[in-house]
């Protein structure tokens, strides 16, 4: 009779309803899962921002490629000139549709979908220009560099337009980012795309022909 009775207590028009104890051990079940699931699913979506990064870096460079077509063989210039914050982005807006002023929009191929930089940064360039291969005004003819596969060209930056010898001093004013959980993409002067988690230095050379040299970190 006990039985009957709260199973009959358990039951409202018919319908079963659960307890509360049973309710607070789903609701710790789906907590459980989702801390389980979360970590991976911020690592699919960082995996899909790298994708998109490095196929923003593929068109850019393609796009650099034709500017040197077109330009007796001369990359885009960094900066327009001392003074002027005109940066190379739009030097390639015949190739690459460019958004006036800087933006955080990330669809814009400019802008890399992880870069978080304070406003402080230029935002709508969350990619760096190797600034010896593209100095202010005037930049190097792209038959001239040596090794191109091996030299970097752009690269996830802090919004800074251009990348230099002072800007990659380890510990001072840093400006590579490693936003890709801990890898940081290249576009390289031949026109192929890479990502590494090695640390780039300005040890070896960068001073006559353009390299940035590489380390484990």
């Amino acid at each position: 009779m006990k039985r009957i009775k709260k199973t009959a207590a358990r039951q409202v028009s018919g319908k079963e309803h659960f307890t509360l104890i049973e309710l607070l051990v789903v609701i710790a079940i789906i907590a459980i899962l989702a801390a389980m699931l979360l970590p991976a699913l911020n690592q699919a979506r960082e995996k899909s921002h790298q994708t998109k990064c490095m196929n923003n870096q593929k068109q850019i460079m393609q796009a650099t490629l034709m500017y040197g077509n077109d330009n007796d063989d001369f990359g885009p210039w960094a900066r327009e000139k001392a003074g002027v914050d005109i940066w190379w982005n739009k030097a390639l807006s015949a190739y690459i549709p460019s958004k006036e002023g800087y933006t955080t929009d990330t669809t814009s191929q400019f802008v890399c979908p992880s870069f978080k930089e304070s406003s402080g940064h230029y935002a709508g360039m969350s990619y760096m220009i190797n600034n010896y291969f593209a100095g202010q005004a005037t930049s190097i003819k792209m038959n001239q560099i040596t090794r191109p596969s091996s030299k970097i060209y752009y690269m996830d930056g802090n919004g800074n337009a251009v990348v230099a010898l002072a800007q990659l001093v380890v510990g001072t004013g840093y400006c590579a980012r490693y936003r890709h959980t801990g890898n940081i993409d290249f576009a390289m002067a031949d026109g192929h795309v890479t990502s590494t988690n090695w640390l780039i230095t300005n040890a070896n050379g960068y001073t006559t022909d353009g390299a940035f040299s590489l380390r484990v970190k």
